[in-house]
């Protein structure tokens, strides 16, 4: 959340765009309804009139200091529901949009904009159950439907033309509008391939089958330059977004989310921003956009054609788009559009295009790659940058990191200031023998434990000591300061972990507070802490509620998953009582699968917190989004060597969705293995096996293999 001040100083840049020189001139609404706070605070409620015009004379004076909570209030109120307001898709129409965009209501604008809805729609999730809907897409040409590139990822592997979908993992609704009836499927079409995943922008093209009916949106191939100050529409499905202030999201959007509006707005000029670890110079538009607004058409309202596709923004500041110009530049995008000659085309994206080695045929195996050895430390990557693509874009940094005026700056990081800076961690090796001859037995073992089945560990460890809830942790008093939603949130986890697993050998939680093992490593005398999760996450994800709280044992790290938190403080003191046996510059390595690996995270956290430990290293296997972004930012800060094993195709990693905030701590390591599901530890197993190998039988062996590290 930001602080008043840096709030105010957005207000007053965004105001200074809405009306150069003078900000006294904006024009303002009529009235508003003050926050509850700010009535509280007051015996009787001034004049909006008077509030806002006074507001704005202390910006305008430069003293954003000096603002009260309502004349804050109505600023937001200006910006937001009155000179920015998102209105409701209604048919074939839009409700009645106020002044000053009271021309967007002529006849031959409300035409103009109106035909275009029926080719724009909400991309479902049809499997998932955690997952509400995606985002947004319209049509760009023959069955083909325009998106995000981490929309596309949601349910798709690879990058460039070579892709892996999902079959039945995606679909398109074109309507989904305030007046739809929920039962309604006339224009619910499913996605058959994922046909590009852009290497360089955050776009990609999926093709939908039964498309004959609908047009494709006509494109503007006018570059951002020209149509700076032009007035635009952003068409799509925003959705509440606690990465803002959700009570001004609740007043701005009437608590109406998820359905189909019209969000004005104006060019803006172009800015360097950070997308997939490339630094794209995007088209930048005001309108008033959430998370769920990914994928979003953005329409010049003089031509009515597409002129960018919505990627991401930041509260008061700005929003980022694709240009369609900058994707006819592109020789393999223009041929699929019907743009080829109609601009000049680039070579700027050649690198992206052969960093997914299309022109060798060699399968692509990430999104984006940093190649590092394994069992050696690499040294072949100085200050290597990572970063990460939400619905809506967040500026954070990570290492020597300080808050300033709610942001985040790295020092490590040379950039322009218009640029959005990035996470910088370092990247150490990921030991492949390791995590195929102990880790993943040693998870399998973990539910054995808990189905109370034989266990027998990899040679060469011993055990310790179990990780398990005893029976005064079971009744602890943690829920009892837990409100309502926090606790039904844990009791649908318990309810998970109960029931959710199931192995060839394990058919069931028999044990259910076992959940796994301390273990020595004799030829190191390295310690290894083994937590398991729920191997079938069917079960798991229909009751997954994700409700964020402070971390119990450290609230200064940020927030996560309530149920995550709840479990690990179960386990904690059997964790905990090994530990302090031991001596501290011990090296501890922490391992979970599924929801075990979010614990995992949790126990490395609190493990250099609180307990003295500063050899610790994470690796994780099909693991969820544990925290928000404020706690990525801190473990990644503290925790310098964190690997999460993710599978293609395994849905868990995807949950919960960062469209509010939650956020993977760490470096990715991408494999392709096949199982009983993707989830499951074989197909983990057998992803290890031929990591490196370009999809070939050969296994890795114990030499050092090239594998593909991808960010979150």
């Amino acid at each position: 959340m930001l602080d008043a001040t840096e709030k105010a100083k957005r207000l007053k840049k965004l105001l200074n765009q809405i009306a150069p020189g003078d900000i006294t001139s904006v024009p303002t609404p009529p009235r508003a309804i003050p926050p509850p706070e700010a009535v509280s605070a007051m015996e009787s409620v001034p004049d909006h009139a008077t509030v806002t015009a006074s507001g704005i004379q202390k910006l305008a004076e430069d003293r954003p200091r000096d603002l009260t909570p309502q004349e804050l209030f109505g600023l937001e109120a200006i910006v937001l529901p009155f000179n920015r307001p998102p209105v409701l898709v209604r048919g074939q129409s839009y409700d009645d949009v106020p002044d000053p965009w009271s021309g967007l209501n002529l006849p031959a604008v409300r035409s103009r904009i109106s035909t275009l809805f029926p080719s724009i729609g909400r991309i479902e999730l049809p499997g998932s159950v955690a997952v509400p809907y995606a985002g947004t897409g319209f049509i760009v040409g023959d069955g083909l439907l325009m998106t995000n590139r981490h929309i596309a990822q949601l349910f798709s592997f690879g990058l460039g033309l070579k892709i892996q979908y999902r079959a039945g993992g995606s679909a398109v609704d074109f309507k989904r509008q305030i007046d739809t009836p929920e039962d309604d499927r006339s224009s619910y079409f499913n996605v058959i391939k994922v046909e590009m995943i852009h290497p360089y922008w955050d776009m990609a093209l999926l093709r939908v089958d039964g498309l004959a009916s609908h047009t494709a949106l006509p494109l503007s191939v006018s570059t951002p330059e020209e149509l700076v100050g032009r007035n635009v529409v952003v068409v799509g499905y925003p959705a509440r977004d606690d990465r803002s202030d959700l009570e001004v999201e609740d007043r701005v959007f009437n608590r109406i989310y998820n359905v189909k509006r019209l969000q004005p707005g104006v060019i803006r000029p172009r800015s360097k921003v950070s997308s997939f670890s490339n630094m794209v110079n995007a088209m930048v538009h005001d309108a008033s956009t959430l998370g769920g607004n990914s994928g979003s058409a953005v329409i010049d309202v003089e031509t009515g054609q597409l002129v960018a596709l919505h990627f991401g923004g930041q509260y008061l500041v700005a929003n980022y788009a694709v240009p369609i110009y900058e994707l006819a530049c592109d020789k393999r995008v223009a041929g699929l559009l019907g743009l080829e000659g109609k601009v000049k085309p680039t070579n700027l994206y050649d690198q992206a295009w052969q960093s997914t080695q299309e022109d060798s045929g060699t399968p692509d195996t990430t999104a984006t790659s940093t190649q590092v050895q394994s069992p050696q430390p690499t040294t072949s990557v100085a200050n290597p940058s990572v970063t990460f693509s939400v619905p809506l874009q967040v500026t954070i940094s990570v290492g020597a990191a300080t808050l300033l005026g709610g942001a985040l700056a790295a020092p490590r990081i040379a950039a322009e200031s218009s640029m959005l800076q990035t996470e910088a961690v370092p990247v150490p090796d990921f030991e492949v023998p390791r995590a195929i001859g102990a880790y993943i037995p040693l998870l399998q073992n973990s539910y054995a434990l808990a189905a109370q089945q034989p266990v027998q560990l990899p040679n060469g460890y011993t055990r310790l000591a179990d990780v398990r809830v005893s029976a005064a942790e079971a009744v602890a008093g943690t829920e009892s300061t837990l409100t309502p939603e926090q606790q039904r949130a844990v009791e649908h986890d318990r309810k998970a972990l109960a029931h959710g697993a199931s192995l060839d050998f394990a058919e069931g939680i028999a044990d259910p507070g076992a959940f796994g093992f301390v273990v020595r490593e004799e030829s190191t005398g390295s310690i290894v802490i083994s937590i398991r999760g729920t191997q079938t996450p069917a079960e798991w994800l229909a009751d997954f509620i994700p409700v964020p709280v402070p971390f119990f044992e450290s609230p200064g790290m940020g927030f996560v998953h309530v149920g995550f938190a709840v479990f690990y403080r179960k386990v904690r003191q059997s964790i905990k009582a090994v530990l302090d046996t031991l001596d501290p510059a011990v090296r501890v390595t922490v391992i979970g699968h599924s929801l075990g690996g979010a614990m995992a995270i949790l126990c490395a956290a609190d493990m250099e917190r609180n307990m003295g430990k500063k050899n610790v290293d994470v690796c994780t296997f099909g693991g969820p989004r544990t925290g928000k972004i404020d706690f990525r930012i801190r473990f990644n800060a503290e925790v310098s060597k964190c690997f999460r094993v993710v599978n293609a195709l395994d849905i868990v990693p995807h949950v919960p969705l960062p469209i509010t905030g939650w956020s993977h701590v760490g470096l990715e390591v991408s494999v392709r293995g096949k199982g009983p599901s993707a989830h499951s530890l074989d197909a983990y197993l057998d992803g290890l096996k031929h990591l490196g190998q370009a999809g070939t039988d050969e296994l890795v062996g114990a030499g050092p293999q090239v594998m593909a590290i991808r960010v979150p």
